[in-house]
């Protein structure tokens, strides 16, 4: 009996309590569809998923790619390995993946082979679990399959989440939090790092979430609450960067204009209800960035949040932390320069985010006077000394003088 891939799946909503029906994406000969469902054009609460790419209309959207904000709740890397360490038969195609989820990825969409009913979700393990989660962990990231059905139970809630390192969803102090773990093949303290970056940007202004740093025995754990839940139930819709600026083929001088900090200004301001407030938001993360040597920063490290009362805004910062191996050039251009990780570039196109050269000099002055006190906190998270100085070195590498060269010409 030959076997057929599902090709079909319905898309729903559950930002507004239970899961109501959204629109359904088809995937035929490699190509991707997207209608949205009339129930919900005629919703006067209706949102659009992606105002820029597939807006409230009556329109079949099409694609040769799965559309991006639709592909935000795609299993990355590590959710991926979760999920074929937990499954017998892998999924054979986007669809499927979609589907194979049991828990809840960032922002608020699920998914079904049902177009009435979308399957319960899994329910996250509490911090008194994590003990098992990361046992289980540990045999995923060695290739061994996790058998025992209470464990899987546990481990998939957190599937959905994009990224390679690993990671879970926890409950704790009614909320839900991603718990982010070490690597066997880390080369420094990432947990400490993203910790103490989390508390210089949150010192700087930045909007961060709430963290803290759980010890399990000996194993240090990175608690980040979910910026996109409040008490455990979804509180807003996400659109990734990526998404948001629908990238396909990069070359390099994109770099320069639309693949680029300034590309995500320009979201913004086509998206956002507080446009000069994000605008600043995101120049200061970029100098903090930059300050850092988080070069890291792809565009699926930055979103956009949508909330029913208050519409869209930029997401709060996330996987903050220095890169020692590659702090020369960023995942996305920063100035005229490209990805150059320099001041003068930093500064060369401050007016995209509605700064005048006085406003950006006295933010990147601000972020490297904190930036100047990271072997403090790096310390202060527990950072090896080896580790710290190597650290500490890469966020202080800007000279006072370098401050103020002002925009290049």
């Amino acid at each position: 009996m030959t076997w057929t891939p599902i090709s079909k799946a319905y898309v729903f909503s559950t930002l507004l309590g239970d899961p109501v029906p959204v629109g359904v994406i088809v995937k035929d000969e490699g190509i991707f569809s997207f209608a949205y469902a009339k129930s919900w054009l005629a919703n006067p609460i209706a949102y659009a998923l992606d105002p820029l790419h597939i807006p409230l209309d009556t329109q079949t959207f099409q694609s040769n790619r799965l559309f991006g904000v639709l592909a935000d709740s795609l299993p990355d890397n590590w959710g991926q390995r979760v999920i074929l360490a937990t499954h017998k038969q892998a999924p054979a195609n986007e669809i499927e993946w979609l589907l194979s989820a049991r828990g809840r990825g960032v922002g608020a969409l699920a998914f079904s082979a049902s177009r009435s009913k979308v399957q319960p979700s899994n329910t996250p393990p509490k911090l008194s679990d994590l003990d098992r989660v990361l046992t289980a962990m540990d045999d995923i990231q060695a290739s061994r399959p996790v058998d025992d059905p209470e464990l899987i139970h546990l481990i998939e809630y957190g599937s959905s989440f994009g990224g390679a390192r690993p990671k879970t969803i926890i409950q704790h102090e009614d909320t839900e939090w991603l718990a982010k773990l070490s690597r066997h093949d880390d080369t420094f303290d990432q947990i400490g790092a993203e910790a103490a970056s989390l508390a210089m940007a949150k010192q700087l202004g930045l909007d961060v979430p709430n963290f803290q740093v759980h010890m399990s025995g000996k194993r240090p754990v990175l608690l980040v609450s979910r910026f996109d839940r409040e008490s455990g139930q979804p509180s807003a819709h996400y659109l990734s960067g990526q998404s948001a600026l629908a990238t396909r083929k990069i070359q390099e001088s994109d770099f320069a204009k639309d693949y680029s900090y300034q590309g995500l200004a320009t979201v913004i301001r086509k998206l956002s209800s507080q446009p000069k407030q994000d605008l600043t938001e995101l120049f200061t993360r970029m100098a903090f960035n930059v300050a850092i040597g988080n070069t890291d920063d792809h565009l699926k490290n930055h979103g956009f949040l949508f909330k029913p009362d208050q519409g869209w805004s930029l997401a709060p910062a996330f996987d903050l932390l220095p890169h020692p191996n590659q702090i020369a050039q960023h995942a996305i251009g920063i100035g005229v320069n490209g990805r150059s990780s320099t001041i003068s570039n930093l500064l060369s196109r401050s007016s995209a985010f509605g700064l005048s050269d006085q406003q950006a000099n006295r933010i990147v002055d601000q972020v490297l006077s904190i930036a100047d006190e990271a072997h403090h906190y790096f310390g202060q998270y527990g950072v090896p000394e080896t580790d710290n100085r190597v650290l500490s070195g890469i966020c202080q590498r800007f000279s006072e003088d370098d401050a103020g060269t002002g925009p290049s010409p």
